[in-house]
């Protein structure tokens, strides 16, 4: 009830509420006395917990957990969820050099360290099909000192969450045991902003699913298409796997232009105007969308 109350309020001010997964992997189980990790890397922090190494199956028991919890999401009235690989969490612990030295075909090489995160997603969007996912990665680990993943390995391990199907990629920096800073007086404002601008090429013709609309951007420009079906004003939904935006309700159906194509609705979707935002570089920064 707890959580249903949370997406309520959310959604009663006009946002969408999305909900976080997270396993905390290498900086968990503080009550157990011991951390769940993908190989036996031993703490830089001291008060973290020793590892447990995961088997096969607690991995696929991780994957269906991590299903669950999304339906679960979605029931409480949550309207897309978010699975977290950063700061040194399960995720990352899989994706990185540093902490996943495994020998099978969830480690060696980065192909096979993504594959956890590859199996996440692909569970997550078969039990939540009609809901954004989004996953946050690191666009750097500044964990050079330990043997981490390099900036071109982290925007590789982006580049396939986009082919399995993930809707949105968060960018964020640095470990909980970095031992450089990613934020502070030595770092200057915007200085990490390259990173979201080079996650931003790895998704052209990227959806995104806002409460009222649902935002198209291509390499050409982006389209606002309102999320208000024409026929009794169902909240409709982008179907990725068929390139069409469908109402859940009564199937009416329509192109990502807005364009009526099936169903009892009669009329086309409403277009939002949409202004670009871009800095100082040119670099697009954002989206203004006028309802």
């Amino acid at each position: 009830p707890q959580f249903e109350r949370i997406a309520a309020d959310i959604k009663a001010q006009g946002a969408m509420p999305i909900q976080q997964i997270l396993h905390a992997g290498r900086y968990g189980g503080i009550d157990l006395g011991y951390c769940i990790q993908p190989s036996d890397v031993p703490q830089t922090l001291p008060h973290f917990r020793p590892p447990k190494v995961m088997t096969k199956d607690e991995i696929r028991d991780c994957v269906r957990q991590h299903a669950e919890a999304a339906k679960r999401a979605i029931r409480a009235g949550f309207e897309g969820t978010e699975v977290t690989s950063f700061m040194g969490y399960l995720l990352a612990n899989f994706n990185s050099r540093f902490t996943n030295q495994r020998t099978d075909e969830y480690g060696g090489s980065i192909e096979n360290r993504g594959r956890f995160m590859r199996e996440l997603i692909d569970g997550i969007k078969q039990a939540t099909p009609d809901n954004p996912l989004v996953v946050r990665l690191n666009g750097a680990e500044l964990m050079d000192k330990w043997g981490g993943n390099t900036e071109d390995e982290c925007f590789e391990l982006m580049r396939q969450a986009v082919e399995v199907g993930v809707d949105m990629i968060s960018v964020t920096v640095g470990w909980q045991e970095a031992p450089e800073s990613s934020i502070g007086r030595d770092i200057p404002p915007g200085y990490w902003n390259r990173l979201a601008a080079r996650a931003k090429k790895l998704l052209p013709g990227s959806v995104h699913t806002e409460h009222d609309f649902l935002l198209f951007v291509a390499e050409t420009g982006a389209r606002a298409v309102s999320r208000r079906c024409t026929h009794l004003g169902c909240r409709v939904n982008f179907r990725k796997e068929l390139g069409i935006i469908e109402c859940p309700c009564h199937q009416s159906q329509f192109s990502p232009e807005g364009t009526r194509l099936a169903g009892p609705a009669q009329k086309n979707l409403v277009i939002f105007p949409v202004r670009v935002l871009k800095d100082e570089q040119g670099e697009v920064t954002g989206y203004e969308v006028t309802l």
